[in-house]
């Protein structure tokens, strides 16, 4: 099957994270590429932080946000806007209602269990795939939907008046540039402070001149200023980054040789710019959807402690990966 949309469509997709959002990116440009206009409206959760970021993408006319709270709400907002095609990447009925109350004439969704109801346009994907991973059940209703015609393209799109600010304002740092991805969305998956510090140490006795920046929104400051002790105390050097928005921080990892970080969106904004990413994995699925994105799993795992989890990714695990892989890795000066 492959669809074409005439008039203004809406994709709907639900999952929180800005991860999330970069995992359907294809999904995105795939319905986008449908469109007479070329272009796609994009319903989501806040959390996404879309409406900072994803706006640069030319793919993209309007981002709304819309919590679980407030899906009458929004779909009164939706009739309004005269939407005449609606896409749910998403199986719940919460977010299939939507389109349904907004009298959306094309609607499509993955079909399972009760959203069916809501929509009126196959493919409808099979109840056994409803727990399959978000990453993959997009790409199997793309390639139900689309057939040949799917866009298989990740990359980030980045402001370039954004990119010239954030480069001016670190016009001083001149050295390699390390990133690391020090957050998280849960407290189970940040790695120990003394193993980034461990690891910051390890990565400048390599490369000298690299300069180690420790990534983070403004509510990890204390983290990331523990972490800068923890190197410090070890003789080592970095610098603290977390006042930067969203779409500034996606600049600066533009520039980056190497990205470490925990599972989180910073991860996955780096593997999605291509930057070659090593992602610390302890509960969570490793994840290794761009062939720049290399994922680092426990030594050992102790199923009753998911605490414990990423205090079993050693440092030198990391430097092994790194040693593996950095011939791929460019870590001359910065750009600018």
């Amino acid at each position: 099957m492959s669809e074409h949309f005439r008039g203004k469509t809406l994709v709907i997709q639900p999952y929180p994270g800005i991860g999330d959002m970069l995992w359907h990116l294809p999904q995105l440009r795939s319905i986008a590429s449908s469109v007479d206009s070329g272009k796609i409206s994009v319903l989501t959760k806040s959390r996404t932080m879309a409406k900072q970021w994803l706006m640069a993408d030319p793919i993209i006319d309007t981002i709304y946000y819309c919590e679980k709270d407030e899906i009458l709400n929004a779909a009164k907002v939706m009739r309004r806007e005269n939407f005449q095609n609606s896409v749910v990447l998403h199986g719940s009925f919460t977010y299939g209602v939507i389109p349904f109350l907004a009298g959306i004439k094309n609607r499509y969704g993955y079909g399972f269990k009760a959203q069916k109801i809501c929509l009126n346009h196959k493919p409808y994907l099979e109840s056994s795939l409803a727990l399959t991973h978000a990453l993959e059940l997009g790409e199997i209703y793309m390639d139900r939907l689309f057939g040949n015609s799917v866009v298989n393209n990740r990359e980030v799109v980045v402001d370039q008046s954004i990119l010239e600010a954030v480069r001016k304002n670190f016009k001083h740092h001149r050295g390699a540039r390390i990133c690391f991805g020090v957050g998280a969305s849960d407290a189970f998956k940040r790695w120990p402070k003394e193993f980034f510090a461990e690891l910051a140490i390890a990565l400048q006795a390599d490369q000298p001149s690299a300069e180690i920046f420790l990534l983070g929104s403004p509510g990890e400051q204390e983290e990331i200023k523990a972490i800068s002790e923890k190197i410090r105390a070890l003789n080592g050097e970095s610098i603290p980054v977390y006042t930067l928005s969203i779409s500034e921080v996606f600049a600066f990892i533009k520039d980056a040789g190497l990205f470490v970080g925990n599972d989180s969106g910073l991860m996955n904004a780096a593997a999605c710019l291509g930057i070659p990413t090593l992602g610390l994995f302890g509960r969570t699925r490793p994840l290794h959807y761009v062939q720049n994105l290399f994922p680092i799993t426990p030594v050992t795992s102790n199923s009753d402690n998911v605490q414990s989890e990423m205090k079993q990714i050693l440092p030198q695990q990391v430097m092994e990966k790194y040693a593996e892989i950095k011939s791929l890795i460019d870590l001359g000066s910065k750009k600018s």
